[in-house]
């Protein structure tokens, strides 16, 4: 049987566009999860030396979020920031905001949707530590529940950029709305 050209065109396209999308997928970031039972001690990993990427060129942020209490969860992952500033100056630009907040800040993001912190710096004036109503909007999904700052007195909320690009935040007393199951836990990150 033999296709006509413009046929073969569009299945060579869609062949194209579909390289294309695996090329990207598998160039973005990673996850590697593990669920854990008996977590003593802190929780709280300590950032590493980082060193100062180019701007535009292949640089990341290597991530631990770690969860306990209604969830005991932590995930190691990569971020890709290709595009953005080298790590230091991108620690003092931060990300470009609205006429409201010039400049935001964002945690790294894990690539795995259940298990995934999303917290917005929306005050963020460059390295510094954020607390309370100044550390934003933070989100957890975990354990196929959204754990939430329910009140701004309710949880504890911490967010510190350093000069270099890492960082750190803390986290407790996110609660469910639906059934007000808490946790607590922290989210660490190098820039390279």
């Amino acid at each position: 049987m033999r296709l006509l050209p413009s046929v073969r065109r569009s299945i060579a396209g869609i062949v194209a566009l579909a390289s294309v999308a695996l090329l990207i997928a598998a160039c973005g970031s990673s996850s590697t999860a593990t669920n854990a039972t008996n977590v003593g001690g802190s929780s709280s990993q300590a950032a590493g030396p980082t060193t100062g990427a180019v701007s535009g060129g292949t640089h990341e942020f290597t991530a631990t979020l770690s969860v306990t209490g209604a969830v005991t969860k932590s995930a190691n992952f990569t971020q890709s920031i290709a595009g953005r500033p080298a790590c230091a100056a991108f620690a003092q630009a931060g990300i470009p905001g609205t006429a409201a907040n010039s400049k935001l800040w964002y945690l790294p993001n894990n690539p795995d949707y259940t298990f995934l912190m999303t917290w917005d710096v929306m005050t963020y004036t460059g390295p510094g530590t954020y607390t309370g109503s100044a550390a934003n909007s933070a989100n957890l999904a975990a354990g196929g529940q959204q754990f939430v700052a329910l009140t701004p007195t309710s949880s504890t909320l911490s967010v510190t950029v350093n000069a270099d690009g890492s960082g750190s935040a803390t986290f407790s007393n996110l609660q469910s709305q639906a059934t007000k199951a808490a946790v607590s836990g922290t989210e660490t990150w190098t820039c390279s």
